[in-house]
């Protein structure tokens, strides 16, 4: 179900990716224009070139978005040097270089707010907002969505303002406040009928409206939903849209046991796809008939369908291949064309040499016949000096990742608890998703307290990795120098802006974290951005504590307090990043979340602390199986 949610929802992403191209000419034309238009008019057809190639391999988008900014800027014309920045962060978008993307962004909307186009503020806007929502920061995706739609209102643009309402319900279902995407994709079709105006976005939003319904076994709900969708699909004569409900709805039988019912919505959809060539929706269809005859115990045409699933999901690889093949080579056929356009005008002109040509021709392939000879015996010399390349090669590796392990023994040696005092039974999983993290925690003891911390630094890898030890340093002064947490935390707040945030090759850096000392039996707690568990040995329940939602090191006023909550014989209390509960999953999984997270450690509290560590990580491996490791992870849990 997520991926039907993913696909559909994804129009509008696509739509947005950048200021959406008035043109809807092939590039062979484009390239035609661009020889018989005047300078002034070059700007706008180099926009539609970098926006044709936006997804293709290689850096034209970023050489036509770069070649309409030079343009834009020698006519000195506002509207399309911020249309040539918006392509350019398009680009940078694109390849996933996103602090260049942002850049841009920013360039662009300083531009456009002077000139008060509010059209491209609303499409900067959300742009930003797609970066945000890529790099996992859905506040700041959000607040730039709810700023898209406030421009969209003023530029009274009722595509864009469904679009921007769309974008931020999907935030909203993106972080399980189901409640408030729910009502967004209301207020979009709201929107549309307060206007009269059919808009083609609505039968994504019922879809994706149905989907929260599913999710939250309203089943009933789901069913009006989807088919609301999918009669909005067929006024619209998308087969495509048509399908994709068709096995939404087939789900839903198939978990309610109306197995006829579901049979007939997977022929309906098959005989859509009988229409069109779509393999990753057949895919789909092939696992939910797969899943029918499973739940029915037809074992035998259940792994007929798993097996067609299975080999439509290896296959669309190779396809994706091909189409990138036959890209290139659609390019090839422009540059042929182009070709055939310069020789025609140089026709009359090679009549008069002709024979020089052929003489040419002859001393070319005399030239070329000695060049070959030695070619041949510079590949040999080419083949040598390769192999002793990549032996040098492989020795720079080995050399880095020697580097990288020293640097984690350093970051790890900061982080060890040099105390030979008793501390509380607990277990520290500290996975990073490189061999150097972002994440971090101290142990500490002063007097009769114990000090418990878990840091989440931005970034992975060698950059979180300093980050890391720079959060370790400063907690661990201000530990050592002042007694309560609410103090701890402001001063590490202080450092960390005075000497990070302040920086001019520096920002956007912040540090989440979860800090509690152990007093007896009473635990003081402070922090930014991070939940607090404690496993309530007599409920049997997991209890959440919240820490401030303000950021460490995004202003120097902000400030911290601590709260308090006891604990007794048989409690346990967790600290942990977001990279344990953030871990995608093989296949169709997604993401664990906090619900699953919050499951396996309280299987946790019935095993000694070693015990549950090794356990959560083979859950962790188990969960992920060939899929890359999402963020770092780092999980504290101690039991009393």
């Amino acid at each position: 179900m997520k991926k039907c949610f993913t696909a559909i929802s994804l129009c509008a992403f696509i739509f947005l990716f950048a200021l959406v191209s008035s043109a809807t000419k092939d590039a062979a034309e484009l390239y035609k224009n661009l020889q018989n238009s005047p300078d002034s008019l070059k700007s706008k057809i180099y926009c539609d070139l970098a926006f044709i190639f936006l997804d293709s391999v290689g850096n034209k988008s970023v050489i036509f978005s770069e070649k309409a900014l030079s343009y834009a800027k020698k006519y000195n014309d506002d509207n399309d040097i911020s249309y040539a920045y918006i392509m350019m962060g398009s680009s940078m978008l694109a390849k996933s270089e996103y602090s260049k993307a942002l850049d841009h962004f920013l360039t662009a909307f300083n531009i456009s707010k002077k000139s008060e186009n509010y059209y491209q503020l609303h499409t900067i806007c959300n742009n930003i907002g797609i970066v945000y929502k890529y790099t996992g920061e859905y506040n700041l995706a959000l607040k730039y969505y709810s700023n898209a739609l406030n421009y969209a209102r003023q530029a009274n643009d009722l595509q864009s303002i469904v679009q921007s309402l769309t974008n931020i319900g999907n935030i909203y279902v993106i972080t399980e406040d189901n409640e408030k995407g729910l009502n967004y994709y209301k207020a979009a079709i709201s929107e549309c009928q307060k206007s009269d105006i059919y808009m083609i976005d609505i039968p994504n939003v019922y879809n994706n409206i149905g989907y929260i319904y599913f999710i939250e076994k309203k089943y009933s709900l789901a069913r009006d939903s989807y088919n609301q969708a999918y009669l909005a699909f067929d006024s619209l004569n998308n087969t495509f849209g048509q399908a994709i409900v068709l096995n939404n709805l087939a789900e839903i039988e198939i978990i309610t046991g109306n197995y006829d019912q579901a049979s007939q919505y997977i022929n309906s959809a098959d005989s859509l796809h009988k229409l069109m060539e779509y393999n990753d929706s057949r895919k789909n269809l092939y696992f939910t008939t797969y899943q029918l005859y499973l739940n029915q115990k037809d074992y035998k045409r259940a792994l007929e369908y798993f097996e067609r699933y299975q080999s439509l999901k290896d296959s669309i690889y190779t396809i994706e291949l091909e189409q990138n093949v036959e890209e290139i080579k659609t390019q090839f056929e422009v540059d042929i064309i182009k070709s055939e356009s310069d020789a025609k005008d140089d026709r009359i002109k090679q009549k008069n040499i002709i024979n020089l040509i052929l003489i040419s021709v002859l001393l070319l392939i005399s030239v070329l016949s000695i060049l070959l000879v030695r070619l041949i015996k510079q590949k040999t010399k080419l083949n040598t000096l390769l192999a002793k390349t990549n032996d040098n090669l492989k020795l720079k590796d080995d050399e880095i990742d020697s580097n990288l392990l020293y640097a984690r023994r350093i970051q790890s040696s900061c982080m060890s608890n040099n105390t030979q005092e008793l501390l509380p039974d607990h277990f520290v999983l500290d996975l990073p998703k490189f061999k150097v993290g972002g994440d971090f925690y101290l142990i500490r003891q002063k007097e009769n307290e114990t000090i418990f911390a878990v840091g989440d630094s931005t970034g992975h890898g060698i950059s979180g990795g300093f980050l890391s030890v720079l959060g370790i340093d400063f907690l661990n002064h201000a530990i050592q120098s002042l007694n309560s947490l609410e103090e701890i935390v402001n001063k590490l707040n202080y450092n960390f802006y005075e000497y990070i945030t302040k920086s001019k090759t520096l920002r956007n850096e912040s540090i989440s974290l979860s800090i509690i000392k152990i007093k007896q039996n009473t635990i003081s707690y402070s922090g930014s951005r991070h939940y607090i568990y404690k496993y309530d040995y007599l409920t049997k329940t997991i209890i959440e504590y919240k820490t401030s939602r303000e950021i460490i090191g995004n202003n120097q006023e902000s400030n911290f307090t601590q709260n308090t909550f006891e604990i007794a014989a048989g409690d346990w209390v967790f600290l942990f990043s977001d990279g344990y509960a953030d871990q995608f999953g093989e296949g169709i999984k997604g993401k664990m979340k906090y619900n699953s997270f919050r499951n396996h450690l309280i299987e946790c509290t019935n095993m000694a602390t070693e015990v549950a560590k090794n356990y959560l990580v083979k859950n962790h491996l188990d969960w992920r199986a060939d899929i890359e490791q999402t963020d770092d992870i780092l999980v504290i849990g101690i039991k009393f």
